[in-house]
């Protein structure tokens, strides 16, 4: 048996467990039994913004399995290619056969690698859909143009492609879905709201650990500056206290396309504000820039 997982051990999200779950399936119909799953019981994996948006779709959650599941089968990595966002925290060294991935490639120990520089992993595979000429259920193609258009937020995203468009047009041609991508996009993303959460809540709100852990950014999408401003200087405090060498809290404002980047750094490398007046995806402008920073100064 195959295990597909996705980047499911601190949080998850749409694009990564739909890509999981739909390519589970081609991998089934190319005669490899396969199943998407979750490794990590904590129900906070699934945050509630993503619930929210899987209730549109017609699509199973993955099941949780257990360690002992994790070593006896095979791996295949979705939407992440370093371990230590998902099976890594669980201290479980093994080479995956297969990841399919959107993000830069950290890890290279991994039998086969299809990475493309497009804005979604679910993206990437309807064409592989197309290439192995699988047969998608209504279902699967609505959940794969949910899943693009959630992950490149209505095709705005700075990460988003040419790639993602010509996909996303050819999965409505096979699927008359009724809505428009502007339609989905205000039904899908939906800021987060920070007025209902705690502070550890905000400090971890969609966190994703990189660099063998050294690194966690979270990325907050909030609705106005002004319904952050009261709880800013609270959420800023508190940041300082994070265990990782460098911790970057992503901030963006709905209302008006605008990013703050707060980077608290154990060794100062690193500006302590960046304010962009654009939206900034975490996987192609910071990430990146993060990364290449650290590996400078080693």
């Amino acid at each position: 048996m195959i295990l597909v997982i996705g980047h499911n051990y601190r949080y998850t999200d749409a694009d990564s467990l739909i890509s999981s779950i739909v390519l589970a399936d081609i991998l089934n119909q190319t005669g490899r039994p396969a199943q998407a799953v979750l490794i990590n019981p904590s129900p906070y994996v699934i945050e509630h913004k993503t619930l929210y948006r899987l209730s549109f779709l017609d699509l199973f959650i993955p099941p949780v399995v257990d360690i002992e599941t994790i070593e006896k089968n095979d791996l295949v990595l979705v939407d992440h290619n370093d371990p230590i966002e998902s099976y890594g925290q669980l201290g479980i060294t093994k080479q995956p056969i297969l990841c399919v991935d959107h993000h830069r490639l950290v890890n290279h120990d991994i039998k086969e690698i299809r990475i493309e520089a497009v804005g979604a992993t679910c993206t990437i595979i309807a064409k592989m859909a197309k290439e192995l000429g699988v047969i998608l259920s209504a279902a699967q193609v609505k959940a794969l143009i949910y899943g693009i258009i959630i992950d490149t937020r209505g095709l705005t995203s700075s990460k988003t492609s040419e790639e993602d468009r010509i996909v996303l047009d050819d999965l409505y041609s096979q699927y008359p879905i009724g809505e428009t991508v502007e339609e989905i996009s205000r039904k899908m993303i939906v800021p987060d709201d920070i007025t209902q959460m705690s502070i550890d809540e905000i400090l971890h709100c969609s966190l994703k650990e990189y660099a063998d852990g050294r690194v966690g950014i979270a990325n907050v999408e909030a609705p106005s500056a002004e319904v952050c401003e009261g709880r800013m200087p609270e959420i800023l405090d508190r940041a300082t206290q994070m265990h990782y060498e460098v911790y970057g809290f992503i901030l963006t404002f709905a209302d008006r396309n605008e990013t703050l980047v707060y980077y608290f750094d154990k060794k100062n490398r690193f500006p302590k504000l960046v304010h962009k007046p654009r939206t900034l995806s975490r996987s192609k402008d910071i990430v990146p820039f993060v990364l290449d920073r650290l590996n400078q100064t080693i």
